[in-house]
């Protein structure tokens, strides 16, 4: 009765001063993100009032709907810090304080491998890392695949030595024992067969019928390092439970299972998971440890069309959220449309990369591109750094030219993708559009962006809230002299009339810009018309200017519109004003 009255009362009160914390969201089954307590929590239709915080990683945010998030917070482990102190004593001498050679050359592979320096915030993945480090004599390799490989086999290798005393080192998975290939082999099963019915934990009759041969398990098993044990007291007895030590394990475990499959049972089960997002880590293994060698491409590529309908590109029909950027004979596949779902091009980038095979790269663009001038839009997931590392890859090995947009990148996302696109030898700069919102503005990550790449055309920051003027104010001075950036939206970025002065003043002297949309901002009527004033005397390029239509009953600002557009035929601001309330 007590919990009742709890539940009634927090019902009675919409939710009103509690906080939530629902811990998983990426280990829900499908059904449960839907339609269950879980989904009616997060879309408000359960305790509306109360706060709602949700864990997950970062490739499950696509099934989340963005008008329910109002913050996002990316949790890393290890501050720099703290990462570089764990590096320091893992590569000590005896004197503590005494940073080894090997130590510094850890640290310049994980700033070659980026992929691998975000892993390295995770505390338990940075141990991995040291451990794959030291084992493959001082250098790390370039993939996930190649990481959690090592890993596997120094924990079959503590295993041996633990329970038979054999120090003599396992190269590879096939020179295993027999009682740990046979183990092995259970493993993959239970993992991938798990992974379809969406079981993350196992009891001991499960255990014992996959790896004892229905036998009672030992006391003395401890999980071979690969399991965590749950002991339970119970009126019947000591009871265990068991799950893999972290759901990327029981991932790997699973391509394992699949790569060893025939062929023809590949492509069977390639139709069941492929572009699933709780599959996605298990091809993206898969694509390491097979080269997608396996699957011919001419099978995966139609069997990709088939199953999302890919209709045959027709310029004059095709309509998507980037239709303001039809005015080139672009094909876009665009995800949020019928034609390729999200996951489906994140998994198979993903696997470009991972297989490290630039001739799939090729044959993946060929297919599906078939114009010079190509966009990748992922409106409804966070840019992380393994999407970004793997588009990176994708983009090198085509020879197109390619827009970005992104819905929201997370701060080690967009220093990232600052990093390469202020790097002349990424061939990130064949970049000619960026469309993305800024999730936390750090440093001047943007600026940077702006100064140094000579490719962009369009920048799209629409409501990235943290821009706010002091982001305004530094990046107008990086286009005060900027001659590539045609069309910039900062609409919906908490400008005030201090921000809007600093696009004034960049107006001044900036002769590219044509485009600029300031809508939804903070700025006033009064802000506004001083704006209109510098656009009138001091500015020749502008062609477009989009604002609020809130404004056009303002008669001084309807007196400098019909004024702006006497003395500049070219400017295009009396139409835009009613496109947008």
């Amino acid at each position: 009765r007590p919990a009742l009255d709890i539940v009634e009362n927090m019902v009675a009160c919409f939710g009103a001063g509690i906080a939530i914390w629902l811990e998983g969201w990426d280990e829900l089954l499908d059904s449960q993100k839907s339609n269950s307590v879980f989904s009616d929590l997060i879309s408000g239709r359960l305790l509306p009032e109360a706060t709602i915080v949700l864990t997950t990683r970062p490739s499950a945010t696509g099934s989340l709907q963005d008008g329910f998030i109002t913050r996002r917070i990316e949790i890393l482990g290890f501050t720099e810090k703290q990462m570089n102190e764990y590096i320091d004593r893992s590569f000590s001498s005896n004197n503590e304080n005494v940073q080894t050679t090997e130590g510094d050359m850890f640290k310049m592979e994980l700033q070659r491998v980026p992929n691998l320096l975000t892993l390295a915030f995770i505390p338990l993945s940075l141990c991995i890392l040291v451990h794959v480090f030291k084992l493959q004599k001082l250098q790390l390799p370039n993939t996930l695949t190649e990481v959690y490989m090592s890993f596997l086999l120094v924990t079959f290798q503590r295993h041996k030595e633990r329970t038979t005393g054999d120090k003599h080192p396992i190269r590879s998975l096939d020179k295993l024992p027999n009682d740990l290939h046979r183990i092995l082999k259970a493993l993959q099963k239970l993992a991938y067969h798990s992974l379809l019915q969406e079981q993350l934990t196992f009891d001991e009759d499960e255990i014992a019928d996959a790896l004892f041969d229905s036998q009672d398990i030992p006391w003395s098993f401890d999980g071979m390092g690969l399991f965590e044990v749950h002991q339970m007291d119970l009126l019947t007895g000591v009871s265990r439970s068991f799950n893999f030590l972290h759901k990327t394990i029981q991932e790997l475990l699973a391509a394992l299972y699949l790569s060893q499959l025939t062929p023809h049972k590949q492509n069977v089960e390639l139709r069941k998971t492929f572009g699933d997002s709780r599959f996605e880590m298990v091809w993206l293994f898969y694509a390491g440890l097979t080269k997608m060698k396996s699957l011919s491409t001419k099978k995966v590529f139609p069997l990709i069309e088939t199953e999302c309908n890919i209709p045959e590109f027709n310029p004059s029909s095709h309509k998507s959220l980037t239709a303001m950027w039809q005015s080139s004979h672009a094909y876009y596949i665009t995800l949020t449309t019928q034609y390729l779902s999200e996951q489906f091009l994140l998994t198979l980038i993903i696997c470009c990369y991972e297989s490290q095979d630039p001739l799939l790269c090729k044959l993946f663009c060929d297919h599906f591109y078939n114009l010079d001038t190509c966009c990748i839009d992922l409106p409804t997931s966070s840019a992380t750094p393994q999407v970004l590392l793997s588009l990176s890859y994708f983009i090198a090995h085509t020879d197109r030219k390619w827009s970005f947009y992104c819905g929201v990148i997370i701060t080690s996302g967009l220093q990232l993708l600052c990093r390469y696109l202020s790097d002349p030898k990424s061939e990130f700069g064949k970049l000619w559009r960026l469309c993305y919102v800024v999730a936390n503005l750090e440093k001047d990550d943007l600026c940077t962006l702006v100064q140094s790449q000579h490719y962009l055309q369009w920048l799209y920051l629409s409501f990235s809230e943290s821009l706010g003027d002091d982001g305004a104010k530094k990046l107008c001075n990086s286009l005060i002299c900027n001659t590539t950036i045609m069309k910039l939206h900062i609409n919906s970025c908490n400008i005030t009339a201090e921000g809007l002065a600093a696009v004034s003043d960049m107006l001044k002297s900036n002769t590219t810009l044509q485009q600029l949309d300031i809508r939804s901002n903070l700025y006033s009527a009064k802000s506004l018309i001083s704006f209109l004033m510098c656009v009138k005397y001091y500015n020749s390029s502008l062609t477009d200017l989009l604002l609020d239509q809130k404004y056009e009953n303002i008669s001084k600002v309807t007196k400098l519109r019909k004024e702006i557009n006497m003395y500049r035929k070219g400017i295009n601001i009396q139409e835009l004003l009613y496109w947008f309330a």
